[in-house]
């Protein structure tokens, strides 16, 4: 059984707040995802060298923390087909110039979701809201989030394949 929602019925979605200075940043602490650093996340994927925020001062800072699973995206160039779209292994903080969303495991797999967006094709960020997701029951989400994994793995080896016997 297959069962249509709009986004905000299944995820929360929240912007991001301002960039703290400077001295707000230290060694640990959650780390905060700005659209620069999403970029860079999703080229190699190292949540380590992306500067942490000390939420002692979340109050003066005004943060926006968001748990692990949870799908960021950047708010500008949604419309082109290489859009940013990451899926937080931990928790972090998101800078002005993202959106997470925080889908309802219940209802929609994180990764369902992810794959939906991926190839979903989005005029602004702020139309998240309005969208239409046809959900199927979670045994068939695990299900299809298998296969798209697996095709990913597929193509991604086919490729690299492909570039090392070019040489």
């Amino acid at each position: 059984m297959v069962k249509r929602y709009r986004l905000d019925e299944v995820a929360k979605i929240k912007e991001g707040k301002i960039v703290p200075r400077e001295e707000y940043f230290t060694n640990v602490g959650l780390p905060l995802v700005t659209a620069e650093y999403l970029k860079q996340l999703m080229l190699n994927g190292d949540i380590e060298q992306v500067p942490k925020v000390n939420m002692i001062f979340n109050k003066c800072l005004k943060c926006a923390p968001v748990p692990a699973k949870t799908i960021i995206l950047t708010r500008a160039h949604l419309k082109e087909t290489n859009k940013y779209i990451y899926q937080c292994e931990n928790e972090v903080c998101i800078a002005n110039d993202v959106v997470a969303i925080m889908p309802n495991e219940t209802i929609i797999l994180s990764d369902y979701l992810l794959h939906f967006l991926s190839w979903y094709p989005i005029k602004e960020w702020h139309h998240l809201y309005h969208i239409l997701i046809d959900i199927p029951m979670i045994d068939i989400q695990h299900k299809v989030v298998q296969l798209l994994n697996t095709i990913e793995l597929l193509l991604k080896n086919n490729r690299s394949r492909r570039t090392t016997t070019a040489f």
